[in-house]
């Protein structure tokens, strides 16, 4: 993949934070359609399955989204050790989910076990969303 590309045209690119803020929720919703096609979910019999729609539009949200992130003064280096981090975290949620019962943080520290029944959260599958600042950014 050629990251460089990606990063030279998002920073070409004309649209606002804004607007590919609503880009991206225009692809993503295109990508839902597409899952709702291939699932023959009621109201989209009548649609047409694309050969490689879910594929395709999954590639368009990861493009929106890069855009954002090399308009928001992100670099490849951040970007891959950014997503080296997500992926070490998003194992741990798979472990715990595996009966594992402790996250490590990407420094190999500890954190606690928050999808233990009676925690006060349940686990996030991918490792952000809500949650305390702390955690979101570990």
């Amino acid at each position: 993949m050629n990251l460089k590309l990606i990063q030279t045209l998002s920073l070409r690119e004309k649209k606002s934070l804004l607007e590919r803020a609503l880009k991206l929720q225009e692809e993503t919703g295109e990508l839902a359609e597409q899952i709702l096609i291939h699932r023959q979910a009621s109201g989209t019999k009548h649609k047409k399955k694309k050969l490689d729609g879910i594929r395709e539009e999954a590639i368009d949200v990861i493009l929106v989204a890069l855009s954002i992130f090399f308009l928001e003064n992100g670099s490849i280096a951040e970007l891959a050790q950014l997503l080296e981090s997500k992926a070490k975290i998003w194992k741990q949620r798979q472990l715990i989910n595996e009966g594992g019962n402790q996250v490590t943080n990407g420094a190999g520290e500890v954190k606690p076990d928050r999808s233990a029944p009676g925690s006060p959260k349940t686990h996030r599958l991918w490792g952000w969303g809500s949650g305390s600042s702390e955690e979101e950014h570990s």
